[in-house]
C-alpha cells in the first residue's frame, strides 16, 4: 500500500503511531484507487479525515490523474463536496457504457 505522503502504513502502525493515513494504489499509469482512510480514535472528530480527503482529491486534480474512490469515507466526502474539478477526475470504464 502506498500513501499520498510517501509512506507505507498498515492498520497496526496507524494505531501504534497515532497517525492518520490515506492509502491508495496505482492501478495503471495515471489511475489511482483511493481505498482506505484511517484516523486513530484519539484524533477522530477533529476534521482530520476531511483534510486527508481534500488533499488527496486536490493532488489528483493538480496532477491530472484519474481516480477510483472505493473508500466509503472518501465516497461520502465526495458526495458532500461535489466540486466539478473532483468529479471530472473520476474514472469511468469505457467498456461499460451504461455506467
Amino acid at each position: 500500500m502506498d500513501s499520498l505522503f510517501g509512506h507505507n502504513w498498515s492498520e497496526e502502525l496507524m494505531k501504534e503511531s497515532n497517525k492518520a493515513v490515506l492509502d491508495y494504489k496505482e492501478i495503471k499509469g495515471g489511475l489511482l484507487e483511493l481505498h482506505h482512510t484511517g484516523v486513530p480514535k484519539t484524533l477522530r472528530g477533529k476534521g482530520i479525515g476531511a483534510i486527508l480527503a481534500k488533499e488527496a482529491f486536490d493532488y489528483v486534480v493538480r496532477n491530472n490523474l484519474q481516480m477510483i474512490v472505493s473508500c466509503t469515507y472518501l465516497q461520502k466526502y465526495l458526495m458532500d463536496n461535489q466540486k466539478e474539478e473532483y468529479l471530472k477526475q473520476l474514472y469511468h470504464d469505457s467498456s461499460h457504457p451504461d455506467e
